[in-house]
């Protein structure tokens, strides 16, 4: 028996002689698989930021606010100093209240438009923290986005919990 090249790849099980390739069912099946897999994963990609937008745009108020009860606490420039919220952005400012404030130290801070704030007064709201003790009056800020929302509450003490 004579062996050469065409004979070895005849008989070998790897011969492609004879096979039509994919059929469209096949080629259906597998589109159809790789199209469900890719809408999960945006979903679950667009929860995961709609998440981290809303913790993030939280975080970024009571930062706001413990920045400024700290400015009171250790007497930046010997004066009271507060937060003027309102439903499109944070102004950290100093003075006695936000009408009276010194308008040079303001500190204006723009959230994202994915979240929002509610209260159960009407907005705009002021938070001022007294010098030295960092006191406030009680309030409390309802940040939302179209799932969940969280409530930062400060106390009579001015400590802030969210």
């Amino acid at each position: 028996m004579k062996l050469n090249l065409k004979t070895i790849i005849h008989n070998s099980k790897f011969s492609i002689q004879g096979r039509g390739g994919f059929t469209l069912i096949e080629i259906i099946v597998v589109i159809t698989i790789v199209v469900i897999l890719a809408g999960l994963g945006l979903w679950v990609g667009m929860d995961a930021y709609r998440g981290y937008s809303y913790r993030s745009e939280r975080d970024v108020l009571v930062s706001v606010l413990q920045k400024a009860r700290l400015a009171s606490m250790v007497n930046i420039n010997e004066a009271k100093h507060g937060v003027h919220v309102e439903s499109n952005r944070y102004t950290v400012f100093q003075g006695e209240t936000y009408l009276t404030r010194d308008a040079n130290f303001d500190q204006i801070i723009t959230p994202g438009g994915a979240v929002w704030l509610d209260s159960p007064f009407p907005l705009p709201q002021d938070v001022i923290f007294d010098q030295l003790s960092g006191v406030s009056s009680p309030i409390t800020l309802t940040i939302t986005d179209s799932i969940k929302s969280s409530d930062i509450q400060i106390n009579n003490e001015g400590q802030i919990s969210w």
